[in-house]
């Protein structure tokens, strides 16, 4: 090739390489990350591993803990807001309530004696993942003096009007342990702290240290499915039935009393589940006698059967409970030879204080 020639290509060449990067689009910016998102804010957390409970206060509160046991209501801790003049004191008690009737019919008492309230509904706190025994919820007003000058100014011409507060009070059943978490700001700013207070009462999380009147060293089945949890005795083993209603099964090493949890769907009223377990004790399968009551099992009213038969050629002894969650019905029964019948009301006693439900 000339040298001619050798100029002319390396004209068009370079003429090619201009026209491509004139026609090529340019490349993008790199795009700088976006700013991380500021962490929500979050408020004081108190935890007592020892009494086994723990409350996340609003943000910007201040936590002040108290030092003290439980013998009664004893004040744990308390939430305060300088600018609002909110308050939230977390108290615990040992067991004195136990079951939801006891608690509901003693906070009842506890408001109706002091005219300084008025209360506008005192509902469930239903069992959640955190908090698996249930409780109550107070919501009331509470309106009281205005706290009086500062000391060395002069009075004001006419006594200040009294101050109304918004009170929330939610009581909890904690097995061995109750709490009490009393949230109280003035009601004119209610709607600026409220939605806190509520996530705060959503807080407050309860580890189980077993029931009040349940036998110590005892172990625990929780079924997330069928929704319920409870303790069985120490020594037991559990056993999952094949049969379709039949949960869980728990049974000691050796003979005696045995612990049977049912569940199926229902239409009846808790009459009318006595009447079959009567009908069927008292049936030619059995043959034997019964009668019935009532009792209370997870906050709940339920019907107590109590029944004495023969099956399998062993005379048995029968204690069974049903607890009704709209139709969904669980039957908790015990059953033992009849020499055992001291034993097994024992058995059956602590295991339906111990039996919870969840919402589902």
């Amino acid at each position: 090739m000339t040298r001619r020639a050798l100029a002319h290509s390396l004209a068009a060449l370079l003429a090619l390489c201009a026209a491509r990067a004139a026609g090529a689009a340019p490349d993008d910016p790199a795009t700088p990350p976006a700013p991380p998102s500021p962490p929500a804010a979050t408020g004081p957390v108190y935890a007592d591993p020892a009494v086994g409970v723990t409350v996340e206060g609003p943000a910007g509160w201040a936590l002040l803990k108290d030092k003290g046991g439980v013998p009664a209501w004893v004040r744990l801790a308390t939430f305060s807001d300088p600018q609002t003049g909110g308050l939230a004191v977390l108290s615990a008690r040992r067991a004195a309530a136990i079951t939801l009737s006891k608690l509901r019919a003693e906070v009842t008492k506890v408001f109706a004696d002091d005219a300084t309230f008025r209360v506008a509904s005192i509902t469930d706190l239903p069992s959640a993942a955190k908090r698996p025994l249930p409780g109550l919820l107070v919501d009331a007003t509470q309106t009281r003096p205005a706290a009086p000058p500062p000391a060395g100014t002069p009075p004001p011409a006419l006594p200040p009007p009294p101050v109304t507060y918004r009170v929330r009070a939610a009581y909890f059943l904690g097995g061995e342990t109750e709490y009490l978490l009393y949230v109280q700001t003035r009601l004119a700013l209610w709607a600026r702290v409220g939605p806190a207070v509520e996530r705060m009462v959503d807080s407050v999380a309860v580890k189980i240290g077993g029931s009040a009147n349940a036998p110590r060293g005892e172990g625990s089945y929780r079924d997330d499915v069928t929704g319920f949890s409870c303790r069985y005795p120490s020594g037991y083993g559990v056993r999952l039935p094949e049969r379709q209603l039949h949960i869980v099964e728990f049974a000691p090493g050796t003979d005696g009393p045995v612990i049977g949890v049912y569940r199926y769907t229902s239409e009846h009223d808790l009459d009318g589940e006595a009447k079959v377990l009567l009908d069927y004790y008292k049936g030619d399968e059995v043959g034997g006698d019964a009668e019935s009551g009532t009792t209370e099992v997870a906050g709940r009213s339920a019907a107590l059967v109590t029944a004495h038969g023969r099956l399998a050629g062993k005379e048995l002894v029968f204690f069974v409970a049903v607890v009704k969650r709209d139709t969904d019905t669980f039957r908790l029964r015990v059953a033992a030879p009849k020499e055992q019948e001291f034993q097994a009301k024992a058995v059956f006693d602590a295991f339906i204080k111990s039996f919870v439900l969840s919402n589902g």
